[in-house]
Parts: structure tokens; sequence; C-alpha cells
């Protein structure tokens, strides 16, 4: 599945309400071009690629229509039916875990920076997270310092994911933190069944243990793991997994038969 690419934002600061514009545009005008949501919106030129750019690395758009065109995925569909200003905390996790999901479509190097450089507690600089990234990506220094500059910001912006509290901006700095707000059970349930599409294919029990480390969900959510156990038995009650901890190896069981089950729980 190809990713979106570094530059994917255009140079401008991401928005949730630019954001929800574009998905609102496309439930209405399925496989429009880009030269369409240009006449049929006030957003500008670089925006007309950035935020559908944005929205196919969220999982929320994906290719299909005229040529160039954009049409909504089932979760774009939910979410646009459900939250059309992406102003719940449901639209802005599933935001987050559409960006930084290792089998998504999210730009590779914001993956990698969230779950492998950037630690909750940890403090950082633009310039010293575009250094890691440059192991990572052949391109210019300047372009990736841009991006995560970008990325970073937005972050840490009201305007778009800063009321989840993942990044704060301190003068310079770029402080890594726990989140505020909780994920639902029902979106936790909702990546836990995308992550095992990914790692598990059909199977229908595996260990606990192995599976939080190898789905990358405590680094995803920035939750200890002892939050996405909490999260999991809440999903028992809901009827979405099961959990076995009698006895070690403790084991987790799918009750879902497709991800696009859970579509109905999110909101």
């Amino acid at each position: 599945m190809r990713q979106i690419g570094i530059n994917f934002h255009e140079g401008l600061q991401l928005s949730r309400s630019r954001l929800a514009a574009t998905l609102r545009f496309f439930s209405e005008n399925p496989g429009a071009s880009r030269d369409q949501l240009r006449s049929g919106t006030d957003l500008g030129a670089n925006m007309v690629v950035a935020f559908p750019n944005l929205a196919v690395g969220c999982g929320l758009l994906e290719e299909g229509g005229t040529k160039g065109g954009r049409v909504l995925t089932d979760l774009g569909n939910t979410v646009i039916n459900n939250d059309p200003y992406l102003e719940g905390e449901t639209s802005r996790w599933l935001i987050h875990y559409g960006l930084v999901d290792p089998a998504g479509r999210g730009p590779a190097y914001w993956g990698r920076l969230m779950l492998d450089v950037i630690r909750p507690g940890g403090r950082y600089q633009a310039a010293e997270l575009a250094s890691s990234v440059g192991e990572f990506e052949s391109v210019v220094r300047e372009k990736v310092q841009l991006a995560v500059g970008k990325l970073t910001e937005s972050y840490a912006s009201d305007g778009f994911l800063g009321a989840l509290g993942l990044l704060e901006k301190k003068g310079s700095e770029i402080h890594a933190t726990f989140p505020m707000i909780l994920p639902s059970a029902c979106v936790f349930s909702y990546a836990v069944a995308s992550r095992w599409s990914h790692l598990l294919k059909e199977q229908v029990t595996t260990s606990l243990e192995t599976f939080l480390v190898e789905s990358r969900l405590p680094e995803i959510f920035r939750m200890p793991r002892e939050q996405c156990v909490a999260l999991l038995e809440e999903s028992v009650d809901l009827g979405l997994v099961d959990l076995y901890r009698t006895a070690t190896p403790h084991q987790i069981v799918r009750k879902w038969k497709a991800t696009q089950d859970l579509l109905a729980t999110l909101y």
C-alpha cells in the first residue's frame, strides 16, 4: 500500500476544518477530481492537493473515479456521516491512528518518529527529529525539516490534534506527553482489528503480550500496557473481544469477522 509522500502538506499547516470540508465534498461528489474540488469549495490551489493527500494518509479517502479522483473509504464514510466537522474525540483519534498505523498510508517518516523516536516525557528540537528521519528518507534535509515541523506544529495545535495532548510546542522545543484524552474502547478495538488483520489475517486467538508488542498499539496510542489492557477489558464488556487470563500465556480472542464490522461501533 503506497504511503503519502514527505511533501504531502504542500507547506500548509494541517487543519481539521479543511480536512472536514474535503471529506464533505467527496461525500457529495464521489470520484471528483482535484479541479472539481477547487471549483466546488473555497479551498485554494495548494489546499486541494494537501488535504486530499492528508485524507488518504488518514485512511479516509482513496483513489477512484475520474483520473486523479478520490472517493471516501468505508472508514471515511463512517466518520463524515457521524461527525461532519471532525469535532469529536473519536474522529481525532482515528486521524492520528491513520497517520501512524504501520500498515496504513500515513507518511512513513511520521510513523517512525512517533513509534520509535518521540517518547512521552521527551523534549526534542525539530532539527534533531529531522536528523532521525534523514536516516530513512533520501530527500534533502530542508524538506525533511519542513515536513517534521508541519506535523509537530499541527499535532500541538487546537486546529488539528492538539486536544489529544500528544505533543506540545514550548518555544523551539517539542514536548511529548501522555494523552490528555484516552481513546474509547471502540476506537481501540477498531485499531486492534486493523492491526490484527495485517499481522494475523484470519487467526482467531493469539498471545496477549505478543500481540501488544507486535501491534505497536501502546506506542500508537501513547499509553502504557496497563491502560491498553484496561481498554481491552472494556471491549470484552462490549462483546468485541475475549480475554483469557487465568493462566499464562494470556490470550486475546477476536469476536469480529472483518475490520469493517467495527465501524458501526465507533460513534
